[in-house]
């Protein structure tokens, strides 16, 4: 590896360790060297990646498993509506974790969660920040970046914050919603600008709950203050649970 993919590796661990355990995070369990390589030991997800679910959910077994080494446990998935409610309050609390810790993951995606017995889990802490000095993040370097899921404001700036990360997060609801489609699918960046600043915003799928899509919009809200934080969009879940 070289010495900034090495940097990069002691960097994510060392935010792991900082973060601490949490049900719906995926946990560090260790670090060792082997040959002067650094490798990260987390919990083992034995129920494969949630974007990998969601295709099969979708019936869509021919797309490329995201987590090769992890085999899904059926060929075919139901996802009822409580179900993906589930999933979808394992990972706002996960969050919510995470914006305790005042730490801005900045790629949350259904491909960042892993399923371990059936429990939804926040992985992939490569592009996570901590921001108690500023509040936010400046990206700087010209590393690609996950700009299909990423909030206005950070199209337009490079800056990640909370608030960011609930926008990402609605476009995760949307994804859970889709069973796995691209979200703003044939548009690039600069589309997306243009249309985000026109008030434009992913439609309301097929048979997703009213209630739901509720959230994701006010998730998608223009100014970012104006977003439910992750603590509100655990209680809306909740309640949304209680009635489905």
């Amino acid at each position: 590896a070289s010495e900034e993919a090495l940097r990069d590796l002691v960097q994510e661990l060392e935010l792991m360790h900082s973060v601490g355990h949490h049900r719906n995070l995926l946990n560090l369990i260790g670090a060792c060297t082997d040959s002067e390589k650094l490798m990260i030991i987390v919990e083992f997800a034995n129920d494969g990646c949630l974007l990998d679910l969601l295709h099969q959910a979708r019936g869509d077994l021919q797309s490329p498993r995201i987590y090769q080494n992890i085999e899904p446990r059926h060929s075919e998935v139901v996802l009822g509506q409580t179900r993906r409610l589930e999933i979808a309050l394992d990972v706002a609390q996960g969050m919510d974790y995470l914006a305790s810790k005042r730490c801005v993951h900045r790629d949350l995606a259904a491909r960042n969660v892993l399923i371990a017995d059936g429990v939804a889990k926040v992985a992939d802490f490569g592009l996570s920040r901590n921001i108690y000095e500023t509040g936010e993040y400046e990206k700087t370097t010209r590393g690609k970046l996950p700009t299909r899921w990423m909030s206005l404001e950070s199209l337009e700036t490079r800056k990640f914050t909370l608030e960011s990360d609930v926008w990402s997060y609605g476009v995760l609801l949307w994804e859970i919603e889709t069973r796995g489609l691209t979200p703003n699918a044939g548009l690039n960046y600069r589309e997306m600008i243009a249309r985000y600043r026109k008030g434009y915003r992913l439609e309301r799928p097929p048979d997703c709950d009213q209630g739901l899509y509720e959230i994701m919009r006010r998730c998608w809200l223009a100014i970012p203050k104006s977003r439910p934080t992750f603590s509100d969009i655990v209680e809306q879940l909740t309640e949304l649970l209680w009635t489905c």
